[in-house]
């Protein structure tokens, strides 16, 4: 009896893993900046910390209405992105969705990475 039983856990879990979708590859960063119509953004892979070393992965242009959309297949590691000429750290993750917008104080917003929220909560522990 136990037999039988481990065979329909084991046929119950199999189909359960066979629906289950798979976690994308895909990384997307998008937002508007309405005030940063037409401009570059970079993005780095950030190599050394420490020496503050960085590969630049890729950059994009605003459309005309300050916004951009762009989709990438990155590991997970810690990354640098460059608006304006000021740069963010970003945490970014295999199949999170980054919005960034600016607040009404023309602070950066960054939704939809925890961990960058982590690294923004370290920083500012560190600097207080």
């Amino acid at each position: 009896m136990s037999k039988t039983r481990s065979l329909t856990l084991l046929t119950v879990l199999l189909l359960f893993l066979a629906c289950t979708e798979p976690q994308s590859d895909t990384i997307t960063l998008s937002g508007t900046l309405a005030e940063l119509k037409d401009k570059t953004i970079t993005l780095n892979k950030v190599v050394d910390i420490q020496l503050q070393e960085y590969q630049e992965v890729t950059t994009f242009l605003t459309d005309e209405t300050g916004h951009f959309s762009q989709s990438f297949e990155l590991e997970p590691h810690l990354y640098q992105i460059i608006i304006d000429d000021q740069k963010y750290p970003l945490a970014l993750d295999r199949g999170q969705q980054v919005n960034i917008e600016f607040d009404a104080d023309s602070n950066l917003i960054i939704k939809g990475s925890p961990d960058t929220d982590l690294i923004k909560a370290y920083e500012k522990l560190r600097i207080a």
